[in-house]
């Protein structure tokens, strides 16, 4: 269980695992809300997002091979314009 703190109040995170990989997130709030979050992998076990419960995505994630993070959608680096 992981305890995240914020401006709104705390967020307490469970890790759901099928035999050695992590496959989705348990989420509860302080504010009462439940959510189960599903973790996508790339061809190398990297997380490459977070899918919500509906399928929508919560969170698109992309590395570069030397582990730079990089924009999901133009691999270019978050301060390139």
């Amino acid at each position: 269980m992981e305890k995240v703190s914020g401006v709104g109040g705390s967020d307490f995170r469970h890790y759901i695992y099928a035999g050695n990989t992590k496959v989705a997130i348990y989420s509860r709030t302080t504010g009462g809300l439940n959510l189960v979050r599903y973790i996508r992998e790339d061809h190398l076990g990297g997380v490459s997002g977070i899918v919500n419960a509906d399928a929508t995505s919560y969170v698109k994630e992309s590395f570069t091979a030397y582990g730079v993070r990089r924009r999901a959608c133009s691999w270019k680096s978050p301060s390139a314009k």
